[in-house]
């Protein structure tokens, strides 16, 4: 038990450094209860806190500081916010949609109506996964955006770190990223690369 609560009292600590340096406020750490999920912050701007899953307590130094300034980009940039308020806003409205098709359905059960709608509803239930996790990639991105932001106010090297967090992990097959809620290792790179200064043309 005395491990966990170190690795709970190393992350607080390391959040705190890291807000501290950017220039931004302490939030709270509240210990998510599912494996195998992203970090993210939840609540209002008042009141939210940072939800982080049980591996990351355990984590390599680099992975922990990264993942912590994403999350401190809900303080440092309003784009997270406006884009998890429009990603949630779409994928209720195909739900709605989703379910207010499958409502129809059941009136019209064997008229042509109710093939075509019957056809719909399965479309719309095929593709909503792939909607959500599309969503959540689009949502996530503008955190990581803001996250190597925080990095290089904090006086980190934005690229440097993304590197070592996530240069030797390979991406998954290209149907699986269909489904995932957060970029590939690949695309997070590419992104933290492209804050490189332009290199100067040669002179001759």
């Amino acid at each position: 038990m005395l491990p966990v609560v170190r690795a709970e009292e190393a992350l607080s600590q390391r959040l705190g450094e890291l807000a501290t340096a950017a220039g931004l406020p302490v939030p709270a750490l509240e210990e998510d209860d599912k494996e195998g999920t992203l970090p993210r912050v939840r609540g209002d701007a008042g009141e939210a806190r940072i939800i982080v899953p049980p591996e990351l307590f355990e984590a390599a130094p680099a992975a922990q500081i990264w993942h912590l300034a994403t999350c401190l980009g809900w303080w440092h940039s309003r784009t997270p916010w406006r884009r998890r308020l429009g990603a949630r806003t779409c994928v209720a409205l195909v739900i709605a949609i989703w379910s207010g098709v499958a409502l129809f359905r059941g009136v019209w059960l064997t008229d042509p109506p109710g093939h075509v709608l019957w056809s719909a509803h399965a479309v719309l239930g095929a593709i909503l996964p792939f909607f959500v996790a599309a969503a959540g990639r689009y949502e996530q991105r503008s955190f990581d955006a803001a996250g190597l932001e925080v990095l290089r106010a904090a006086g980190h090297d934005p690229v440097d770190l993304t590197r070592q967090v996530f240069g030797d992990e390979p991406d998954p097959p290209w149907f699986r990223r269909l489904l995932m809620g957060e970029p590939a290792p690949s695309t997070r790179v590419a992104a933290a690369e492209r804050l490189l200064p332009e290199p100067h043309p040669p002179l001759f």
